[in-house]
């Protein structure tokens, strides 16, 4: 009884539920019902028989039984035993510790309860526990909770159905169904077992009954059953009670089992390391072994580059080797040739001259440095007969960036056929070196199955740094940090602003600038022409040099960067950090806090969840088959045949798909993903759930938004273009280079929007206001909102030309697909983006005919069917979520605003006895506009779609309007009204 009392079950309970067996009879009991449905013959037994008797000789040794009792109070069919000495399962490699007869359905266990029968529990409304574990329901049933037991997690079901055991189902019909989940410590089983405990939830729903999942600190008890017997016995019932009334809706369950999904994904285990080590700085490192990979797991600050620098790339060049590093950044591509001594690709020009003195350069000094966009060129630059030493530096990084693509485009596949001649020169006599704070192994299999390696030496370093002290600002009002911010400021503190958002960067700057702040604010943009080399070459010297009170960065400084910050009698010169994470990933946002070394405060705003990108998911699977059918969509509509994927191609989706599964699991979770990751490194995190909002600063960052905005549409207006050098083919050059300077981008983007817009003034602020920046009329809290006007009244006039959309599609679709490499994440997208505005169009245009979308309306109502058929498709090419539980209107108003059309709140009316809004639904004179120039250039009247002439052509005025004068857009005539308010107006 004592095993029993452990589980806060009293020796009555246990006694009317179970009994004690051993010796021959405990197996001939056990195996009884399993025996007889093997015999065939009644004279002798049989050989299979026999065996089976002799497996189960170990329950001689004793052990507990248990039948339980059906819902009729007969006994239950299926016995469960609890041996004294448990079998070894070799196959699992565990322990078993219940049992119950092979061959026999595992039926769940319904106990026999101490004052009434199963049949009145089953006429009454009262809730039932469905627990995994005899003994656990035996100990929910001791605290007044009838409980019916689930053999295994997974055992809810008869084999082969998901719905639920028929005893469950009648139990479960029409009353709530607790479900007690175990409190495990490990993530990946708790993500498994919360998968099995949706799939159970589902079940009971589609039974008629409601689950309510019922959770617990893992720190009282794994079991409920744990947590029970821990309490005093006075306090039971009452914790019990409680637990129920706190229990989660499937939706709130939901929740949390995706992020124990995500937690499960990102706590894995990295490679294996043949050498590790720990201390201030990393030691000397051993000499390369040709043809083998060689990797270094070391964290910032302790030395990585030095080392390879002396130990790796020196000696290599000594002994007449060339050494080829690939870097992700300029910036850090630019600061690792200086350390080690080499030149990069870009100190030199394109021309003939200069690439023969860069390769002359080359030779002298034994490398050379580049981005991996430029792989072909490092294959004509590099002496053909020396052997190669490759280091791929912020290893992840690099190869992350260049599997997704980024701005190769169509010329992806013949980037990474370069990059693939690359590793498989330096893995043939020469050496592999990839460097990365806490790399994984996908990374490091990804090289291995391009360059054909059959060796990897690893080394890992850990490197003991000082804790931060971290403020972790979980989804709290943003205006109310930002407030506290610019408060530290105005107080004269120095702060560091590292943020995954470069328009807040600039934001901040402007706010900083105009409160008298000095402010510097480095990133990509600010950074052409080498602005700030100084700052990433020797950062402590440009920090006293220039003094900035606010020093801004964006993820341009991610890498390569290290402030040490300590050189002054007074300390660090920053007093604090504030980083500012609305996007991107966790990995991101560690990298860019990590970037100051003192341990001063980190102040941090973190969403509790990032909308991950489309083909980011929880299942690898999931996303490869995700791609394959987006590849397989092309080949039919085309009518042409996919070649079979090589060992290559299947390396780069399967590495692509498990860094979108990464980037998913910290997005999903992204404050608690930045926490588990800064605890991870050993830093002080105090999480902060609630703040007040700050109307001043809203007010004030809403002004900024609008000032920068009129700034961005000055400066597009007033771009002159040469339509004889900016053409469409040189925009489209401009814009997949990586450098090309911020004008050339802006340049390309007027060139390429005046091609898609032809007839409108482009030289005109008003309209590059209106069409590009400022989507919502006005930023302030009721003003009305619709989707950006440019893409929306493109699509909204695609709809009608998907077809020839979806032709060109195909024919560059068809081109990709032909190659070895097959870019099937980076496939064009127009055609179906346009297919899906043909789907939709119809139905909003009867809802701006109307000039309201209003609740449960007929057209609002079939919108929302054709969107959740269409979810899928939706979330893909739109980026739209849409679920069952949004409703009518909102749903109709996600796909209106696609299309570019302003929506807003009108009034509100009764529906079904609920309050809800009608709203208003217009186009801007923009908008009209747009779409007469989309027409014209999808008609190519008399208009070279190409080159885009764009001040020949004014699109004519739609009805009832009168011209304006600026840009020559028409003003439009006034909404049709809304229908009158009937006050307690009910759904049809």
């Amino acid at each position: 009884m004592a095993e029993f009392e452990a589980s806060a079950i009293s020796p009555e309970l246990a006694l009317a539920n179970t009994r004690w067996v051993d010796g021959p009879q405990a197996v001939e009991e056990f195996l009884e019902a399993s025996l007889a449905s093997r015999q065939r013959v009644q004279s002798y037994i049989t050989a299979g028989n026999a065996r089976l008797i002799e497996r189960y000789q170990f329950l001689e040794a004793g052990g507990w039984i248990a039948y339980g009792e059906s819902l009729d109070g007969t006994p239950g069919p299926v016995p469960y035993m609890k041996p004294a000495q448990p079998r070894w399962d070799a196959e699992r490699g565990r322990w078993v510790k219940y049992e119950t007869p092979p061959g026999m359905a595992a039926r769940p266990i319904l106990p026999v309860l101490p004052r009434l029968s199963w049949a009145e529990v089953l006429a009454s409304d009262s809730p039932i526990a469905f627990i995994e574990g005899f003994k656990k329901s035996l100990s929910t049933v001791e605290q007044g909770c009838p409980a019916a037991a689930i053999r295994g997690a997974t055992q809810w079901h008869p084999k082969g159905s998901s719905e639920l055991w028929p005893e469950l189902a009648e139990l479960a019909r029409g009353r709530v169904i607790l479900i007690p989940l175990d409190a495990d410590e490990g993530a990946k089983t708790r993500a498994t077992v919360s998968r099995q405990a949706q799939l159970l939830g589902n079940a009971i729903e589609r039974a008629g009954g409601v689950p309510r999942f019922i959770l617990w600190p893992a720190a009282l008890g794994k079991g409920l059953d744990d947590v029970l017997a821990m309490l005093p016995p006075e306090h039971r019932r009452g914790w019990l009670q409680d637990a129920i009334e706190r229990a989660l809706t499937p939706q709130q369950f939901r929740r949390l089992a995706t992020i124990e999904t995500a937690r499960a994904i990102l706590i894995t285990s990295g490679p294996q390391a043949q050498r590790e080590t720990t201390g201030e700085y990393l030691p000397q490192l051993p000499p390369l072994t040709p043809g083998a990979i060689h990797w270094i797991d070391a964290g910032m600050g302790s030395g990585k580059t030095y080392r390879q620098g002396l130990d790796w790339v020196r000696p290599w060049a000594e002994a007449g080797g060339i050494t080829v590093v690939l870097s992700p950044l300029n910036s850090l591509g630019q600061q690792t040739a200086r350390d080690w001594g080499l030149p990069h690709i870009h100190d030199y020009g394109t021309d003939p001259d200069s690439q023969q003195a860069l390769q002359a350069d080359i030779s002298h000094r034994g490398g050379l440095v580049a981005c991996l966009n430029s792989a072909h060129r490092v294959l004509t630059l590099i002496p053909q007969n020396a052997p190669v030493l490759l280091i791929l530096d912020e290893a992840a990084q690099t190869l992350t960036d260049a599997v997704e693509g980024g701005t190769l485009g169509g010329d992806w596949a013949a980037r990474w056929e370069d990059v693939i001649a690359l590793m498989q020169r330096a893995a043939t006599g020469g050496a592999i070196a990839l460097a990365e704070a806490g790399i994984d192994l996908a990374t490091i299999e990804l090289v291995q199955a391009q360059s054909g390696a059959a060796q990897i030496i690893g080394i890992r370093h850990r490197r003991a740094a000082t804790p931060w002290p971290v403020q972790m600002h979980r989804a709290t009002p943003l205006s109310g940090w930002r407030a506290e911010l610019t408060q530290a400021l105005e107080a004269g503190q120095r702060v560091l602003y590292v943020t995954t958002s470069q328009k807040e960067g600039r934001r901040l700057e402007c706010w900083a600038v105009e409160a008298g702040i000095s402010a510097a604010r480095v990133d990509s943009t600010t950074n052409e022409g080498g602005r700030y080399r100084e700052f990433f070459e020797t950062p402590e010297a440009w920090l006293y040099a220039n003094l900035p009170q606010l020093l801004i960065l964006s993820p341009s400084g991610k890498t390569g960067l290290s402030i040490e910050g300590e050189i002054s009698v007074a300390g660090a010169y920053f007093d604090s950090v504030w980083g500012y994470f609305p996007s991107l990933d966790t990995d991101t946002a560690m990298q860019l806090l990590g970037r100051y070394r003192p341990p001063v405060p980190r102040h941090i705003w973190a969403p509790a969840y990032i909308t991950p990108a489309p083909g980011e998911g929880p299942k690898l699977w999931g996303i490869e088959r995700e791609l394959s059918t987006e590849a397989a969509r092309y080949a039919q509509h085309g009518g042409f045949e996919l070649a079979p994927a090589d060992s290559h191609d299947k390396a780069l989706k399967t590495y692509l798909a498990a860094r979108r599964q990464r980037r998913w699991a910290q997005k999903i979770q992204a404050a608690e993903a930045l926490g588990d990751a800064l605890r991870a490194a050993g830093h002080r995190v105090e999480v902060i759930d609630t703040g007040a909002n700050s109307k001043a600063m809203t007010a004030r960052w809403d002004e900024i938004k609008k000032q920068l905005a009129r700034e961005d549409a000055a400066y597009h207006a007033a771009l002159e273009i040469d339509p004889d050098t900016h053409t469409w083919e040189w925009a489209n050059t401009v814009i997949r280079s990586t450098d090309s300077t911020y004008e050339q981008r802006c340049k390309a983007a007027k060139v390429r929007t005046a091609a898609r817009f032809p007839g409108l003034d482009w030289n005109c602020q008003a309209l590059w206001y209106d069409a590009e920046f400022c989507p919502r009329r006005d930023v302030s809290a009721k003003a009305p909102s619709c989707g950006p006007l440019a893409p929306g009244a493109a699509l909204w006039v695609e709809a009608g030309h998907y077809s020839a959309l979806w032709a060109e599609n195909t024919a560059e679709a068809q081109r990709v697909l032909s190659q070895r490499l097959k870019a099937a994440h980076l496939l064009p997208q127009s055609g179906p983006r346009a297919m899906l505005a043909a789907i939709f169009r119809r139905d909003v245009e009867a809802l701006l005919a109307a000039g309201h979308v209003t609740p449960s309306g007929a057209v609002e109502a079939r919108i929302k069917a054709t969107a959740l058929r269409h979810r899928a498709e939706l979330r893909r090419y739109w980026r739209l979520s849409i679920d069952e539980a949004q409703s009518d209107t909102a749903i109709a108003n996600k796909i209106a605003r696609k299309f570019g059309l302003i929506l807003e709140r009108a009034r509100r009316v009764t529906v079904a006895g609920q309050r809800q809004w009608i709203y208003s639904i217009t186009a801007s004179d923009t908008w009209r506009a747009m779409v007469s120039a989309r027409e014209l250039a999808l008609r190519g009247d008399g208009t070279n779609l190409l080159e885009g002439t764009y001040n020949e052509f004014v699109p004519p005025l739609p009805p009832g309007a009168e011209q304006h004068a600026a840009c020559g857009v028409a003003s439009s005539p006034p909404p049709q009204d809304l229908p009158p308010d009937r006050g307690e107006r009910q759904a049809s």
